[in-house]
């Protein structure tokens, strides 16, 4: 996540979730470097500079009143032009008649959008929201993954706004076992990978920093070099990273279904990994193959 994030909440009539908001992204470690007001001159074609990446916290019925003043190809165009994202709280009997907008807030935002009611959860609410918005502007989180069966391929959006098409070949999943169906793939509720539905039911994730290196030169330079320094530093690396996590290799053996004899080997550099093993080693302590390889 970004240590620093732009947001406009001059949307937001209470001092109080302002404030419950500032404590949630202390909590969250990022710092928000408020740009109030900053929407509207956007929508609105008043800003010459748009911050990109911004966080639009407000309230359902200021929010339904600016979409109605607007054009939704406006709306809409502002959206893609920002990278913004939307959380929209629902606190008053005020902001629910404006209920029979959400949709068509939603679909006019791309789906970079989500509502939620705060009541005395508003602390909890609050949390999820930001956490989910901080995930849905990282770079290398997924927030959009489609099949075409007309072009046997991936569509993937990420969370910088940047998108790709992947042909389903190219992604050299063919061998595994039991069969994937290309048709499930989404992405996963923390916005890290990938995942798809095996023939069997079983779910099978795919790192979103391997996809994003797919079409990312400079991304794909930085692991290159990092996964190819030596086995010994790559091993340390590696069991410094389980040990910080407070993992046994057995434990990290039955969550990233890795062998335990290959893990040991792993992290005494006598045998150095794939990208696919890397990517079983990071999902089984909870991080990114960046993250991992940082």
């Amino acid at each position: 996540m970004a240590n620093t994030v732009a947001i406009d909440w001059a949307g937001v009539g209470s001092t109080k979730t302002k404030e419950c908001a500032r404590s949630v992204f202390q909590g969250l470690g990022a710092s928000p470097v408020l740009k109030e007001g900053s929407w509207e001159r956007i929508v609105c074609r008043q800003s010459g500079a748009a911050a990109r990446n911004l966080i639009v916290l407000t309230d359902l019925s200021t929010c339904a009143l600016r979409f109605q003043s607007v054009k939704v190809h406006q709306w809409t165009a502002a959206v893609r032009a920002t990278n913004a994202y939307f959380v929209v709280l629902v606190r008053n009997l005020r902001d629910q008649k404006y209920a029979s907008l959400v949709d068509d807030i939603v679909q006019a935002t791309s789906n970079r959008i989500v509502v939620h009611s705060v009541g005395k959860m508003e602390a909890k609410v609050l949390e999820s929201s930001l956490r989910h918005a901080l995930l849905a502007i990282d770079p290398e989180s997924i927030t959009d993954a489609r099949y075409s069966e007309d072009t046997d391929s991936i569509w993937l959006e990420f969370g910088d706004g940047k998108r790709a098409i992947l042909p389903w070949a190219s992604l050299a999943l063919g061998n595994v076992k039991p069969k994937l169906d290309p048709q499930t793939v989404r992405p996963s509720d923390d916005l890290a990978t990938v995942q798809l539905v095996r023939e069997d039911g079983s779910i099978f994730d795919i790192d979103s920093t391997l996809l994003r290196s797919a079409f990312d030169e400079r991304l794909a330079e930085k692991l290159n070099s990092d996964a190819h320094g030596s086995a010994e530093e790559l091993g340390r690396r590696l069991r410094t990273r389980r040990k910080l996590r407070r993992f046994t290799q057995s434990e990290l053996a039955h969550r990233s279904r890795l062998d335990q004899g290959l893990i040991s080997k792993l992290e005494q550099g006598k045998q150095r990994p794939g990208f696919t093993t890397l990517t079983k080693y990071a999902r089984g302590l909870g991080l990114s193959v960046s993250e991992l390889l940082a």
